[in-house]
């Protein structure tokens, strides 16, 4: 594109920097040479309007419906034809969106059933197949280790060819290894069979929440999800007992009959009618339909071998490097790993204690098992029923009356006030042990283990009354529903800390956010560059949280550093996509029409901040580039972006600020970056702008070998220059 200047045009290429700083020694266009396409520095001029109109360099007119174009001309990103459009699972009918919720879950019931089922044959396996009961109980737990190993392979295959591909082709594969266990003739191939069988039935747990969140808007998924939740778990509750029922009857050898039945019908039955609902790859699909040019493939240009290699020594290793060197992700999956490590002793330890202890035959033992069932049954119910009847109306309550937030509080109501659902979810697992132990122990009637699984099985679904999907792992997790807001902080990982906080405040629109993608990485990225740094997952705007939520989290967080020590360090945000709306919002006034007894007081004073593709004032009314542009859903996201427009609301103490934006997003148009520029200039601080003529819309980190993912390196030369790394 052209940007007009008063004495003369300036030429604006793949990037553009803007300052208003005095020159540097340092030479900037020399560092932009080294980037795969040339670019020009321009002094920003905040007297041109670029939403009145301005030359365009003819030579960048993308031309989809031309056959051959050039890297240049294809589109950065793809997106529906509107709101309405069919392709859109969120635009599917009701019968539709339940049909393909009912088989996701099947499928997910199958690829647990297939781990308890085994249980009542143990010991019978051991004996036809000359081994000990102790390999035999290997051969039965192995198979939770290959649900462990298939799982990080999922999630990036999914990426690439869609949720549809992986789940109906694994599946198949996960029932040839079944059906070799059927016909195993020693306990090693039995052990190596299990494992690839469970390998493979991977992608039937991992796919699950990704999914559901691909037709479901958030403010519909709660029920959808409830059932997905519910279905893994019935799955090793029905197993046992429906294991013993063929053990005893026909042999060990029909459990794996009974996994290929329901298989067929909850897998391969429903196959053929079962949609793909992966938005990029639908939309791939129907671009290469109406002979459209597609977007830049990340692997595009690579040879077999070295996409083979990329993906082996990055992508397959990330998981594990996550879990050495996150302590958050370190410490869930401890504990959940001791969960489903505690649930699998269950399953071995039920015939034992039940058939020496009790004197039950295998299948009265398989009934036991639905103690789980019954404990995943009513923990679901409680969930449900404290968020409705009890939680929810209370919230409601409040924000009709206008009460305001409590001291020290980010909600309307105290946080205390959600505390119920914590006390049950941690010690009734405590409970059930003991109930468990002593009554096995001391031979108690044959009810009290049985209830004291109940409350095992309770735990579960309980421990996730906060909603992340985590489908394609914590570098891509996205937060679907937040009814408290959270803040995680990651410590400086240099020898030589910089002594500085900052808030990083990720975007999704105010109805998702991208807690992975614009959160934990830009995290990762900060504190390796000696930051504190501090994720914040905040409420969205709706009508149970009130518009001005993430507002309220956000300058809430930053008080909460002084309260918590951190007071001394000097404070930095970095806010990307709807995050940056939430970040230009710190460095305005609060505004007058909502009550917020802390407002006053105002927030800590900021020392920079980094503002990345935010939709500043352009989906306000009245400020709207984009002919008749529909009102946003819910009304409480429109009418934050009504309210709240900071390239007009700036307050006097505005910090120097670095904005990157791409000049092509057809989402968030580059207009808001020139807005949101003027607007600080004119608050007298000084601003570096950089627009990047051909990114796709939320570019973030990991847009690797386009010109746009240089913005990191350029920033951090910025915060050199500014001395905010010292």
């Amino acid at each position: 594109m052209a940007l007009p200047n008063a004495s003369r045009p300036v030429s604006w290429s793949n990037t553009t920097a803007a300052s208003t700083r005095p020159p540097s020694p340092v030479n900037i266009e020399k560092d932009h040479d080294k980037s795969r396409q040339s670019s020009t520095i321009a002094d920003f001029n905040p007297g041109i309007d670029p939403e009145k109109g301005s030359p365009q360099n003819a030579g960048q007119e993308a031309t989809p419906s031309a056959p051959h174009t050039s890297s240049q001309d294809r589109p950065s990103a793809l997106d529906w034809d509107g709101p309405e459009d069919p392709l859109n699972p969120h635009n599917w009918s009701a019968a539709r969106k339940w049909y393909q919720t009912y088989t996701i879950s099947g499928i997910a019931f199958v690829g647990t059933f297939a781990s308890s089922v085994f249980t009542p044959a143990i010991e019978q396996s051991a004996s036809e197949l000359h081994s000990t009961q102790l390999i035999a109980t290997f051969a039965y737990s192995i198979y939770a280790l290959g649900l462990a190993f298939g799982g990080p392979f999922a999630a990036p295959l999914s990426e690439t060819f869609g949720r549809r591909p992986l789940i109906f082709i694994s599946l198949p594969i996960f029932a040839l290894f079944i059906l070799g266990t059927g016909f195993a003739q020693s306990m090693a191939s039995l052990v190596v069979l299990r494992f690839w069988a469970g390998f493979f039935a991977a992608p039937s747990l991992s796919m699950g929440s990704g999914t559901l969140s691909d037709i479901w808007p958030p403010e519909k998924r709660s029920g959808p999800m409830s059932l997905y939740v519910a279905t893994p778990f019935m799955g090793p509750a029905l197993g046992p007992i429906l294991g013993a029922a063929v053990t005893q009857t026909r042999g060990w050898r029909w459990t794996s009959w009974l996994i290929l039945f329901f298989t067929i019908v909850l897998v391969i039955a429903p196959a053929p009618f079962y949609k793909e609902s992966y938005k990029p790859v639908l939309l791939r699909q129907r671009a290469k339909k109406r002979n459209l040019p597609l977007p830049r493939s990340p692997t595009e240009g690579m040879s077999l071998p070295k996409i083979v290699s990329t993906y082996a020594t990055k992508t397959l290793t990330r998981p594990m490097h996550m879990l050495l060197t996150e302590p958050i992700v370190a410490t869930f999956n401890t504990y959940s790993a001791f969960n489903f490590g505690l649930l699998y002793a269950f399953f071995a330890a039920f015939p034992y204690v039940f058939a020496t202890e009790y004197g039950f035959d295998s299948v009265s033992t398989g009934y036991t098992f639905l103690g789980l069932g019954v404990g995943v049954i009513i923990a679901t119910i409680c969930i449900v029923s404290f968020s409705k009847l009890y939680y929810l109306p209370r919230v409601r309550k409040a924000i009709a009356e206008k009460t305001p937030a409590p001291a020290f509080a980010t909600s309307r109501l105290a946080p205390e006030k959600r505390l119920p659902l914590a006390f049950a979810g941690g010690p009734i697992l405590t409970i059930g042990l003991f109930l468990f132990g002593w009554s096995a122990a001391y031979r108690v009637h044959w009810i009290v283990p049985t209830i004291a699984e109940a409350f095992f099985g309770g735990d579960g679904p309980i421990e996730g009354a906060f909603e992340l999907d985590l489908a394609n792992g914590i570098d891509e997790a996205v937060a679907t529903s937040v009814t408290r807001p959270w803040l995680f902080a990651f410590k400086p990982t240099t020898s030589t800390p910089n002594g500085r906080n900052i808030l990083i405040l990720g975007g999704g629109g105010y109805i998702e956010l991208m807690v992975g993608r614009e959160g934990v990485q830009v995290a990762r990225w900060l504190a390796g560059l000696g930051f504190h740094a501090f994720v914040l997952i905040h409420r969205f705007p709706n009508k149970e949280t009130g518009i001005q939520a993430p507002i309220d989290d956000a300058r809430r967080a930053l008080t909460m550093f002084y309260e918590k020590g951190f007071g001394v360090r000097p404070m930095g945000v970095c806010g990307l996509s709807s995050g940056g709306h939430l970040a230009a919002s710190l460095l305005s006034t609060y505004p007058t029409c909502w009550s917020n007894p802390n407002a006053e007081s105002g927030v800590p004073y900021l020392e920079f901040a980094i503002i990345g593709y935010a939709p500043i004032s352009t989906n306000a009314k009245g400020r709207q580039i984009i002919p008749n542009k529909p009102a946003l859903e819910p009304p409480e996201k429109q009418a934050l972006y009504d309210t709240v427009q900071p390239d007009v609301q700036l307050e006097s103490r505005v910090p120097p600020t670095f904005i990157v934006y791409a000049g092509n997003d057809p989402v968030v148009p580059v207009v808001n970056a020139y807005r949101l520029a003027e607007g600080i200039m004119k608050a007298g601080a000084p601003v570096e702008l950089h627009v990047f003529s051909d990114a796709p819309h939320g570019f973030a980190l990991d847009t690797l070998g386009l010109p746009v993912s240089d913005w990191p390196s350029m920033c951090e030369k910025w915060m050199r220059q500014g001395g905010f790394l010292s």
